[in-house]
């Protein structure tokens, strides 16, 4: 191998190693669930989002992130609970979570009963672009 090319197709493979796609992956069902749900909240989740909530916890093809949200949304009354907090800063910082799940778990760190209209608006875009 031609000693110049080497480092180049190094750098190559380690960039194509740290790639990570989930990161960059489709919303999926459950995410787009949690956000229509978080755009409706108000102080706790309604009925029937708690089970749409259980169900993404439940559901094999959700990924940990989403189970992650899913049970901190499940757990809220008026704030996340305490409990929650720490699982939701590693949704938020790590950087297998996909852009959406780092998205709602800001959103969900920062809920104090209500959702504001700049929250909604934002969150009705991520929707409409399905």
């Amino acid at each position: 191998m031609n000693p110049k090319i080497f480092p180049i197709s190094l750098a190559l493979t380690l960039s194509a190693m740290a790639f990570n796609p989930a990161a960059y992956a489709a919303d999926t069902l459950a995410t787009e669930q949690m956000a229509e749900i978080i755009i409706n909240l108000n102080a706790k989740p309604a009925d029937s989002a708690k089970q749409t909530l259980e169900d993404i916890i439940k559901d094999t093809a959700s990924t940990n992130y989403e189970q992650t949200l899913a049970s901190s949304l499940l757990n809220i009354d008026k704030k996340i609970s305490p409990t929650d907090k720490p699982n939701l800063l590693k949704v938020l910082v790590s950087p297998s979570a996909s852009e959406t799940e780092r998205r709602l778990a800001k959103i969900i760190l920062k809920f104090n009963g209500h959702v504001s209209d700049q929250t909604k608006q934002s969150l009705s875009q991520l929707l409409s672009t399905q």
